[in-house]
This record gives structure tokens, sequence and C-alpha cells, in this order.
């Protein structure tokens, strides 16, 4: 534990080695960061070590893999974004369990727009 301000910075260890530091929010809540292998692999709110809410999943390599709306592991659901590696965006839009559900726009690696419209099971839906 440490001290910073008047606010506590916690630790708490997940599983697998993997853990969550930050600030202790009421009913067991923590905004804050989770690590695996030392590194950042999230940041948002965390309950029992999983993020829920708006928040971030990054790639190993240290670029954002997703930013939007989360429930329990890796779980997308609502609005956001996903990127490839090198930080372009791969596709924003609407997600249900993970999946692209919803309208929403899908990018190659460069950038360039492949696809704009409703998505089904995260497949361009026939019209």
């Amino acid at each position: 534990m440490k001290i910073k301000g008047k606010k506590l910075l916690i630790r708490e260890l997940c599983s697998f080695g993997d853990y969550v530091e930050g600030f202790r929010l009421k009913d067991g809540w923590i905004k804050g960061k989770k690590f695996e292998d030392e590194k950042v692999i999230a940041k948002g709110v965390f309950f029992n070590g999983l993020l829920s809410g708006q928040g971030k999943y990054y790639h190993k390599n240290g670029e954002i893999r997703f930013k939007g709306n989360l429930k329990g592991y890796m779980e997308f659901a609502g609005f956001g974004k996903e990127y490839y590696e090198n930080g372009n965006v791969k596709y924003e839009g609407e997600y249900r369990c993970t999946v692209w559900n919803g309208e929403g726009k899908y990018y190659d690696e460069d950038g360039n727009l492949l696809y704009q419209g409703l998505f089904e099971n995260g497949i361009p839906a026939q019209k």
C-alpha cells in the first residue's frame, strides 16, 4: 500500500498473477489499472479484478486494443472502438457480447473504411 495525497493506493491480486492497482471506491470497486507481467493491460473501474463500465484494454505492445463499455473479462457491450496493434481503428460501433452487432464502421489496418452500416453477429448484415 502507498499513500498518494489523501487517497490510499492499493494493490489487489487477481488470478494468474495479475493484479489491479488504484484507489478504492465504495462497495469494493477500484478505479485504476490492471497489470499482467508488469505491463498495463486495462484501465478503468474494476470489481473483483474485472473491468466494468467505461474502460480500455491494451495490446501487448502498449497500443489501445479496445476503448468503450465493458462488462466482465473482455466482454464488450454497447458502443466502443476496437484498434489494430498499429494504433489504427479497426471497428467503431455497437457491440453485444463482444461481437459487432448494430450500426458500425469497419476499417482495414491502413485506416481505409471498408464497410459502414448494420452488423449482425460480427458480419455485415445482408440487405
